[in-house]
C-alpha cells in the first residue's frame, strides 16, 4: 500500500477518535496521536525517528518536529551522496520525539529528536525544543529552557497522579467543577482527588 493511501487511512483513524488535524499537515502513518488532540495549523514532522503526541494536546501552526538529523563527523554532509554510493548513513536520530498529555506547544516551534516533553508542559511560540522539558513546565526560548511551573509543584503532583486524560468521555463531562476551577489560584494544600467525580 503506498504512503499516500497509509496516510490517508490513518487520518480517517484519528478523525474518528476526535483527533482534529489541519489538513495542511505532513504527518507520517507511523506516528501515533492520542485521543481528543488538536493540531490547529501547519505541523510537519519529518525523519527516521518515531513521534507519539499524547491526549488532549493543543498544537499551534508552522510547527516542525524534526526525529532525525545528519552526522556532521564526516567529509561529506549531504545524505544522497551517501546513499548513492551506499556509503555511511547521515540521517541519525537521537531517539524518538514524546509529547505528553495535555501540551500546549505554540506556533512557529521546532522540536528535534530525542526530546521528551512532559505532560501538561507548555511550549512558547517560536521556541527550539532540544532537550526534555518536564511536567507542567512552561519553557520559551532558543533552546528552550523551563520558567517556571504551571502551578505550585504540590498541584502538579496531583494532578500527575489523577492524569484526566486518561478519563472516559462520560467521567470528563461529570468533573465540570474539577475542570473549571483556576488552579493558579488555588491553594496548595487543595486536595484535587476530593474535587473528582467516578
Amino acid at each position: 500500500m503506498n504512503r499516500k493511501i497509509k496516510s490517508f487511512i490513518q487520518r480517517l483513524k484519528w478523525n474518528k477518535i476526535g483527533i482534529k488535524i489541519s489538513s495542511e499537515s505532513q504527518i507520517p502513518y507511523s506516528t501515533t496521536i492520542g485521543r481528543g488532540t488538536r493540531i490547529n495549523g501547519k505541523i510537519t514532522i519529518k525523519g527516521k525517528g518515531h513521534c507519539s503526541i499524547g491526549k488532549y494536546c493543543a498544537l499551534g501552526s508552522d510547527i516542525k518536529i524534526i526525529t532525525s538529523n545528519h552526522l556532521v563527523s564526516y567529509a561529506n554532509i549531504q545524505c544522497s551522496l551517501q546513499r548513492d554510493h551506499d556509503f555511511v548513513e547521515l540521517d541519525q536520530s537521537r531517539g524518538p520525539v514524546i509529547i505528553g498529555n495535555n501540551v500546549w506547544i505554540g506556533d512557529s516551534v521546532i522540536i528535534l529528536s530525542g526530546v521528551t516533553i512532559g505532560d501538561g508542559a507548555v511550549i512558547g511560540a517560536g521556541s527550539v525544543v532540544t532537550r526534555d522539558i518536564p511536567d507542567f513546565t512552561v519553557a520559551a526560548g532558543v533552546p528552550a529552557r523551563g520558567l517556571r511551573l504551571r502551578f505550585h509543584h504540590d498541584i502538579c503532583l496531583q494532578l500527575k497522579k489523577i492524569a484526566w486524560w486518561h478519563w472516559d468521555a462520560e467521567k470528563i463531562k461529570c468533573n465540570r467543577e474539577f475542570f473549571n476551577l483556576d488552579l493558579a489560584d488555588c491553594s496548595h494544600t487543595i486536595d484535587l482527588f476530593a474535587l473528582t467525580k467516578d
